[in-house]
C-alpha cells in the first residue's frame, strides 16, 4: 500500500542526542551597568529536533500519550482507491501507522474529516459538516471510532440555542469516555455511547468557553471568559458531567494562555507563546518551567505540546513564514550540564512573532551569545492603559539602572530618548563591520535614525505612507505646506478633502510628521504657541469629531472616482499596493505627501525591526552581532512587513515583483485564456472595498519608479499616538474643538504643559 501525502522518513537533526552540546543557555547574564544579571537556572529543557518531509501534513497535528496523530490521504494500490486516515507516529520506534477508518456504507455527513481528537483509551472522535446550498446552512456531525478504526457511532450535533447551524471549537473526553464539545457559548455533552446529555451550563452573565482540557487522571476542565460589564476574566473550573454544570473553580488564569495540557498528577502545563508554566490545580499557583527561546523555539509557532509518559515534553512547531515545520523533544536536565552563553536581553513593548524568530535564528547560529526577550506589555492584566503603561515602564528601565542590552524602538519616541544619550552610536560598528557597510543602505534611512551625529539604529524593513490626489488639480509638485492644503480645500468647498477622517486622526498625523517643528529635544525649546500651530488647530477643526460609520454610503474609492473626495492616504508596503491608488484616481494621481511647515517632502516611513544598543550594555559587541544577523539574514516576509532596507535585498524584491510567471500544464505547455493569451499566475491577487474591487497586475517600470521616488524622500514616523505628548495635545485641543476655548488659549496651555514635560524628560 502506497501512502500519498504520508512519508515514513522522519529524520533526527544533529546526529546523536548529545544533550550538553545541543543548547547554550543564558545562564551567565551579560546585563547593563547597574542592572541585575540573569539568575542562575537550576534546570534546562534541551531540544532534540525531528523533521518531517514536506508532503507530511502538519494540519491539526495532535499529541496523545507517546504518539503524534495527524490526518492524511492514503492511497490503497490494491483497491486503487484512496481514503482519509488518521495517522499515528510513535515517538519511541519512529514508525508511522495509518489508522484505516471503517466508515459505514452511508454515514451521516459523509466520510469527510474536519476535526479529530484522540481519547485517553485511543478512541478516535471525528467531526465533519455538510453545507446545504438551498438553506445556506451547515449541519455538523460527530463520529466515534475505536483505536483500530472500527466504527462505533455517528450522531448529528444540534445547536443548543436552536439555530440552523453552528460551529464546534474542539472537544475532549474524560476517563469514562464521556465527550465534551466546545460550542462557544455552551459545552455539548455526549456519553460514551453517543447519546446527548444536554449542555453544560456556564452560569449567568456574558460568558463563553475559551477551551477545554483534561488532566492526567482524565478529569475535564472548562476554561471560560466572563464579562461583568466592566472587566473580563479567564476562569477555570472542573466540569460536572452528571450535573451538567461547572464544578469547583480552580482559579483565575492569565488571558494570554494559548493552550492547556495535562502535566504530572494534579498539574497542568500552560503555554502563553513565550514561556511554559506548570499550574497546580490545588494551590492555584503557576511556576515557570522555561522560556521557549532557551530551547531555540519560537513559542508563537508551537501549535501543540504535551508531556510524554517518561516526563519529556513534545512540541509541534509550524512556522507559517518559512514553512519549516518540526517536532521537538524536550528533555529536562541540570542547567550545569549545558553549554553557557552570554545573555543579551532585548526590551520590547510587545515583541511578537518576528523578534522571536530573529532570536531563534541568531541563537542557533551563535556559539557565544544568547538572545532573550523581555516584553513590557502585561498580558495577564490587560486594560485600556496597558500600552501606555508598557511604554512608561520600558522608558523608565532605559533611563534607569535596569536597561536592556537592546531596545526595540517600535512605539517609542526615538528623538526624545536619543536626546538623553541612552543609545550607543552605531557609526563605528557599521564602519568596522565585515558583513554590512553604509553604502548598503539608502542614506535617508540612516539619516532618519541619526541624532546629533549618532546613528542609533538601522531598521531591517520599512513601510511607506503618503497622501495622493488628482495630478490635474495639484500639478506635479513634490510637497506642500499646510497653508497650501487649506487653500486647496477652500477652492473646493463642495467636496471633502478626506473621507472618514476624524479631528484626532488628522491632528495626530500632522503632528507626528512635523514634530521637529514644534519640539527641539536637544535644546528643550517648544513652539506650540506659534501661528503655525494655531492655524493647524483651525484646519483640523473642519473635520468631524468621529468618523461616519454608515455602511450604506459609497466606499472611499468610489467617492474619489466620483470626484466627491479629493485626497487619500496611501499605505505602500510592496510594489503592488500603489496600483489600487492609481486606479482610484484613474491614473491622474500625484503622491503629494502630508503638508509640512516648509513645504518639503511629506512622505513618511515607519521602520520595522529597528533595534538600538543601550549605552549601558556590557554586551555591545553581541548586541551589534544580533543587529547584523537581522540585516544580513534571509527574510521571507517581504511584501507583508514592507521593504528591506538593504539595497541588494530591495533590488531582489523588485526583480521578484516584476518577474512574470505563466500557468503551464504537466508538459510545460502554456495555458491560454479566452483571448489566446498566456495566463499569468503571480499577479498578487486583488483587494476589495465593499462594492469596489481591484485586481493587481505585474508592476510596471513606471509604478516601481513611483514607489522608489516616494521611498527616497520619505521621513521617519517613529512613534505613535499613544505617546504622552500626543495625549496632552489631544486632551487640551478638545475645548477648542467644542468652542469652549480660543485657539490662543489652547495653544498656550499646550505650550506650557509640553514645555514642562520636555524639561522633565530630556
Amino acid at each position: 500500500m502506497r501512502q500519498k501525502g504520508l512519508n515514513r522518513s522522519w529524520q533526527r537533526q544533529g546526529g546523536a542526542f548529545a544533550l550538553a552540546a545541543m543548547l547554550g543557555l543564558s545562564l551567565a547574564g551579560c546585563g547593563s551597568e547597574g542592572g541585575e544579571e540573569a539568575p542562575q537556572k537550576e534546570w534546562a529543557y534541551v531540544p532534540e529536533f525531528i523533521s518531517m518531509e514536506e508532503d507530511v501534513s502538519f494540519w491539526n497535528m495532535q499529541i496523545a500519550g507517546d504518539s503524534l496523530y495527524y490526518s492524511s490521504y492514503v492511497w490503497d494500490e490494491e483497491k486503487e482507491t484512496g481514503y482519509e486516515a488518521v495517522c499515528q507516529y510513535s515517538i519511541e520506534d519512529r514508525n508511522v501507522t495509518p489508522v484505516s477508518l471503517a466508515w459505514p456504507e452511508d454515514p451521516l455527513g459523509g466520510r469527510s474529516l474536519n476535526d479529530f481528537m484522540i481519547g485517553g483509551d485511543g478512541s478516535i472522535y471525528i467531526t465533519n459538516s455538510v453545507y446545504n446550498e438551498e438553506t445556506q446552512s451547515s449541519s455538523r456531525y460527530l463520529h466515534k471510532f475505536g483505536k483500530e478504526g472500527d466504527y462505533v457511532y455517528g450522531v448529528e450535533l444540534k445547536d443548543p440555542n436552536g439555530g440552523d447551524s453552528f460551529w464546534t471549537q474542539g472537544m475532549v473526553a474524560d476517563s469514562e469516555g464521556n465527550l465534551y464539545i466546545n460550542g462557544g457559548d455552551a459545552v455539548l455533552l455526549y456519553d460514551s455511547e453517543g447519546k446527548s446529555r444536554g449542555v453544560l451550563s456556564l452560569g449567568a452573565g456574558d460568558t463563553y468557553t475559551d477551551g477545554l482540557c483534561a488532566d492526567a487522571e482524565g478529569k475535564v476542565y472548562v476554561i471560560y471568559n466572563s464579562y461583568d460589564g466592566n472587566t473580563s476574566s479567564t476562569q477555570m473550573a472542573e466540569a460536572d458531567f452528571a450535573g451538567g454544570k461547572l464544578g469547583a473553580v480552580c482559579g483565575s488564569l492569565p488571558g494570554n494562555v494559548r493552550s492547556y495540557q495535562p502535566g504530572t498528577e494534579g498539574k497542568l502545563l500552560l503555554n502563553d507563546g513565550s514561556k511554559v508554566f506548570e499550574y497546580d490545580l490545588k494551590t492555584q499557583e503557576k511556576t515557570e518551567l522555561f522560556d521557549w527561546l532557551d530551547c531555540d523555539i519560537n513559542g508563537n509557532y508551537v501549535e501543540a505540546f504535551g508531556q510524554m509518559t517518561d516526563g519529556r515534553l513534545l512540541a509541534v512547531i509550524r512556522d507559517w513564514d518559512t514553512e519549516e515545520n518540526a517536532v521537538a523533544l524536550l528533555t529536562k536536565v541540570k542547567a550545569s550540564e549545558v553549554v553557557q552563553k552570554e545573555n543579551i536581553t532585548v526590551g520590547t513593548i510587545s515583541g511578537g512573532y518576528e523578534l522571536r524568530s530573529y532570536a531563534v535564528r541568531f541563537n542557533k547560529a551563535s556559539d557565544k551569545y544568547h538572545i532573550s526577550v523581555k516584553e513590557y506589555m502585561d498580558y495577564e492584566n490587560m486594560n485600556e492603559n496597558s500600552y501606555t503603561d508598557a511604554i512608561s515602564s520600558l522608558n523608565n528601565d532605559i533611563t534607569g539602572g535596569n536597561c536592556p542590552d537592546l531596545i526595540d524602538l517600535s512605539g517609542l519616541n526615538v528623538a526624545q530618548l536619543a536626546s538623553k544619550g541612552v543609545f550607543e552610536d552605531l557609526n563605528g560598528y557599521l564602519e568596522s563591520s565585515s558583513a554590512v557597510k553604509r553604502s548598503d543602505f539608502m542614506e535617508n534611512i540612516l539619516s532618519a535614525y541619526t541624532y546629533d551625529g549618532a546613528l542609533v539604529s538601522i531598521p531591517s524593513t520599512f513601510t511607506l505612507q503618503t497622501l495622493a490626489g488628482y495630478k490635474s488639480q495639484l500639478g506635479d509638485r513634490k510637497g506642500w505646506t499646510l497653508d497650501e492644503m487649506i487653500a486647496y480645500a477652500n477652492e473646493n468647498p463642495d467636496k471633502a478633502l478626506f473621507d472618514r477622517v476624524s479631528k484626532g486622526e488628522i491632528l495626530q498625523g500632522l503632528i507626528m510628521l512635523n514634530e521637529e517643528t514644534f519640539i527641539n529635544w536637544e535644546t528643550g525649546e517648544c513652539s506650540f504657541a506659534s501661528d503655525v500651530f494655531k492655524n493647524l488647530l483651525q484646519f483640523v477643526n473642519r473635520f468631524p469629531d468621529e468618523v461616519d460609520g454608515d455602511d450604506d454610503r459609497p466606499v472611499t474609492p468610489i467617492l474619489i472616482q466620483n470626484g466627491e473626495v479629493l485626497l487619500d492616504t496611501v499605505s505602500i508596503y510592496n510594489f503592488n499596493s500603489i496600483q489600487e491608488s492609481l486606479e482610484m484616481f484613474k491614473g491622474d494621481m500625484v503622491c503629494i505627501g502630508y503638508p509640512t511647515v516648509d513645504g518639503s517632502s511629506g512622505h513618511a516611513f515607519r521602520g520595522g525591526s529597528a533595534y538600538a544598543v543601550a549605552a549601558k550594555s556590557k554586551c555591545k559587541d553581541g548586541a551589534w552581532a544580533f543587529i547584523e544577523n537581522i540585516l544580513t539574514g534571509e527574510d521571507t516576509r517581504w511584501g507583508r512587513n514592507g521593504f528591506p532596507t538593504v539595497k541588494a535585498k530591495l533590488d531582489a524584491m523588485i526583480e521578484e515583483a516584476t518577474k512574470i510567471e505563466y500557468a503551464t500544464d504537466e508538459n510545460g505547455e502554456l495555458y491560454l485564456d479566452e483571448n489566446g493569451e498566456p495566463i499569468i499566475i503571480n499577479t498578487g491577487g486583488g483587494v476589495g472595498w465593499g462594492d469596489w474591487f481591484y485586481e493587481y497586475h505585474i508592476p510596471t517600470t513606471e509604478e516601481v519608479d513611483l514607489v522608489l521616488e516616494v521611498m527616497q524622500s520619505a521621513k521617519p514616523m517613529n512613534y505613535n499616538g499613544n505617546s504622552e505628548i500626543m495625549s496632552i495635545i489631544l486632551e487640551e485641543a478638545e475645548p477648542f474643538f467644542k468652542g469652549q476655548k480660543s485657539a490662543d488659549e489652547v495653544a498656550g496651555i499646550i505650550q506650557n504643559r509640553i514645555g514642562i514635560y520636555v524639561d522633565e524628560n530630556r
